[in-house]
């Protein structure tokens, strides 16, 4: 929300990494930047759960046009932001990316995988600021809950840290590393 792809660009340069990077801009233009729905991440409501959804749909369908332009494409990961963070989650619960890391995220209850539920999605990762005012770290855990036991889930909690990318960043370093390995 109010973000844009250059946000995560610069993290990772396509000759650290044998794999195709690909940075996807929000569609829905704000003031400050971009966004993938209006719901606030604060609220658990009907009104997110369909938004979010929505979005997902929309990264899921794009996705899939990307790897009929590239085929020998095996694995696809995913690393979001906020909302985007959102939708790579439910991307995991979908079972539709082979590995996911979320920084500042949280699925709504109604979208975490529930009890007898699994997923194809086998690493799930969550970076999150201990301060963080946007989303409450809370929420992240709980949603990190939802994948034990079904992948390799861990969330990774930084002190101090707020919903800002430069306050998590050395660790979302790390995460990504370990994402990418």
């Amino acid at each position: 929300r109010d973000a844009d792809e250059s946000q995560l660009a610069g993290l990772v340069l396509p000759d650290q990494v044998d794999a195709r990077l690909v940075y996807f801009r929000a569609p829905i233009k704000g003031d400050v930047g971009y966004r993938w729905f209006d719901a606030a991440l604060k609220k658990d409501d009907a009104a997110l759960a369909v938004q979010l959804e929505s979005a997902t749909n929309v990264v899921s369908s794009a996705g899939q046009q990307l790897a009929k332009l590239y085929p020998g494409t095996t694995q696809v990961y995913i690393v979001g932001l906020g909302q985007g963070a959102a939708i790579a989650y439910r991307l995991a619960a979908r079972g539709e990316v082979a590995r996911v890391l979320s920084i500042g995220g949280k699925l709504p209850p109604s979208l975490r995988l529930s009890e007898g539920q699994t997923t194809k999605t086998g690493l799930v990762r969550g970076v999150h600021g201990e301060n963080d005012q946007v989303v409450s770290a809370a929420d992240d855990a709980a949603t990190i809950e939802s994948f034990i036991f079904k992948s390799d889930a861990k969330l990774t909690l930084v002190s101090g840290a707020t919903h800002a990318l430069s306050s998590v960043v050395d660790t979302f370093g790390a995460a990504l590393v370990d994402m990418l390995q």
